[in-house]
């Protein structure tokens, strides 16, 4: 079993390859742009938190 398994009790996703173009992930703009706005919502939260 390894360390994953053991911590989580299930197993370890493959972790994406962004060098070798077999293993690419095509993701839409939509999708990055949300990430970057989840992002920065983040950002927010975590400075109005330390201030």
């Amino acid at each position: 079993m390894n360390p994953f398994h053991s911590l989580y009790g299930i197993e370890c996703r493959k972790h994406l390859s962004w060098d070798r173009l077999e293993e690419k992930v095509s993701i839409g703009l939509d999708l990055v742009q949300d990430m970057e706005q989840e992002v920065i919502l983040i950002q927010q939260r975590l400075q109005e938190a330390q201030d």
